[in-house]
């Protein structure tokens, strides 16, 4: 037996599928085994199939299966069908242009991150012909600030989470970036860094100079 809402699902009336094996009817080849499953079950499921509509559409569904139980036996299932195709195509368009956007993201890091060594790079050569000690600190202290902020960037890139980042792994490499540019000099470097484990949420009322 039928309902209305299974004829205007499907497409069949009830009079033209009378006497006939519905698994066979409205499920497609390969998910026959599957579907044999769901209806001996002697306990109610759950599943999200594809079924065949009478002009051939194939559509998402929701089953459930519910047995009828007489004096502990199971006598037939009682199955509702849920249309979820508008639902799926949803999905389906979000999942394309998530794609779009990751593919679109991993094409700014790139630029951004092959700016940020340019930069760092100019930096470098402008402080092999800068004469004055301080014109030269200045210049160090401008690449170290760009390599902050690359280094966030990357972090960012890397992150599963946008908003934030492991502020003390960020702080750990970013003294070891300081450290090989001041082995350079004449000064001895001691690092020892004393931090809680934590991560540093970017849009903070107060946020951190990093610099």
């Amino acid at each position: 037996m039928v309902n209305d809402g299974f004829e205007q699902l499907f497409g069949y009336r009830e009079s033209e599928i009378k006497g006939l094996e519905l698994d066979k009817l409205i499920v497609p080849e390969q998910d026959q085994e599957e579907a044999m499953r769901l209806t001996e079950s002697a306990h109610v499921k759950e599943t999200t199939e594809k079924r065949i509509r009478k002009d051939g559409t194939i559509i998402d569904v929701i089953i459930y299966a519910v047995p009828v139980v007489v004096e502990k036996s199971v006598v037939g299932i009682y199955g509702l069908y849920v249309d979820i195709t508008d639902r799926k195509e949803a999905e389906e368009k979000v999942r394309k242009s998530l794609k779009e956007k990751e593919m679109l993201l991993a094409e700014i890091h790139h630029r951004v991150k092959n700016n940020l060594a340019v930069i760092t790079g100019l930096l470098e050569l402008q402080s092999y012909s800068a004469e004055s000690e301080s014109a030269k600190k200045i210049l160090r202290d401008s690449q170290m600030r760009v390599h902050s902020i690359a280094m966030v960037h990357e972090k960012l890139y890397k992150s599963e989470d946008f908003s934030e980042i492991d502020i003390k792994q960020y702080f750990e490499e970013l003294s070891r970036v300081i450290g090989r540019t001041m082995e350079k000099s004449d000064v001895e470097v001691s690092i020892d860094i004393d931090i809680a484990q934590l991560n540093y949420r970017l849009h903070k009322q107060y946020p951190v100079d990093f610099y």
